[in-house]
């Protein structure tokens, strides 16, 4: 029996990395593939270190978005018969072929990749057979947790190193898991924070709910919502540990309304919940560790602050904006 889904996945990957290959690496030379009377519009792509060619139809051009891609042939450097291959096989031989240089350092990137690509390719089909199963909602967050091919022109746009698949269940957004957020209690000379118009403390007691009255800080102390998998990988950090023995952090725990994840993995959201939370998290979520640095947390506030000074959120009432207005 034919499995669509993976048949989807494996052509959604291809597709994937083949335009950024041929957006970024080569762009390959324009040719017909003839077969009896029929021609194929096709890019060809030849592979000098793998001594192969590959032809790839191209079923519609784009001159600045993706193209999409038909059969894939293939034929050795010497030989005139050409022949149809997979997707993933097509992948394969790009990424092997993509350097003429075979160095140690070359031959571990490749791999590395390959192993993002198989990822990815894994997790698209994963999340379509979820998608069949689950039922169809409308709204924000069902677009958000609805984009299951990721980004057309990343090389492995669904490959989330670091998180496990029972994690998945739960962090990805395409599975629509819920989650609370993971509340410390930090002694207020250790954090930096800084906001445009609100208190960071009245926004973190939003995010309570109604444990506000359960999840308190000491005097002293300032209250810090983690995602979950932020507050593992930080609770095994030997600086963070010795700040807990201490007595400087302290360990709340779970708390508050139930999270999803939007399609940043990283920033949640809650119909309980006013504002949406953007979290660093220990996952290479695509090819790098999504992390919020301070430049670019003063950077989002700077701004919030200047739409408010200039009454830039009133120019239209029918455009909205979506301000990082506290850290």
């Amino acid at each position: 029996m034919i499995d669509r889904n993976q048949i989807a996945a494996e052509q959604a990957t291809f597709r994937a990395f083949a335009n950024s290959y041929l957006r970024e690496l080569n762009s390959g030379n324009p040719v017909f593939h003839r077969i009896g009377e029929r021609n194929f519009d096709c890019v060809e792509i030849s592979l000098p270190s793998r001594h192969v060619v590959l032809r790839i139809e191209i079923k519609s051009r784009s001159l600045c978005g993706m193209h999409l891609f038909g059969q894939i042939w293939m034929r050795q450097d010497a030989g005139p018969n050409w022949h149809e291959i997979e997707p993933i096989l097509a992948v394969h031989l790009l990424v092997l072929g993509a350097r003429e240089a075979g160095s140690a350092t070359h031959r571990q990137a490749d791999v590395e990749l390959l192993e993002r690509i198989l990822q990815s390719c894994q997790a698209t089909k994963r999340y379509l057979d979820a998608a069949d199963r689950a039922p169809p909602l409308v709204g924000f967050i069902a677009a958000e947790q609805s984009l299951y091919f990721g980004h057309p022109l990343h090389p492995t746009p669904k490959s989330l190193q670091g998180m496990s698949n029972w994690q998945q269940d739960v962090y990805a957004p395409e599975l629509r898991g819920g989650f609370q957020l993971t509340y410390f209690a930090a002694a207020a000379h250790l954090v930096r924070e800084d906001s445009a118009g609100i208190a960071v403390t009245s926004i973190v007691g939003s995010l309570l709910g109604n444990d506000a009255g359960n999840v308190a800080a000491s005097s002293g102390e300032m209250l810090l919502p983690m995602h979950p998998l932020q507050a593992e990988a930080l609770m095994l950090d030997p600086a963070v540990r010795a700040l807990m023995d201490s007595g400087q952090i302290r360990y709340l725990g779970p708390a508050g309304p139930v999270f999803t994840a939007t399609s940043s993995v990283r920033t949640v959201y809650s119909d309980d919940a006013a504002w949406m939370p953007k979290f660093s998290l220990p996952v290479r979520i695509t090819n790098s560790k999504r992390v919020n640095r301070r430049h670019e947390l003063e950077a989002g506030v700077a701004v919030a602050r200047l739409f408010e000074c200039a009454g830039i959120d009133t120019f239209e009432p029918r455009l909205g904006f979506l301000h990082d207005s506290a850290y």
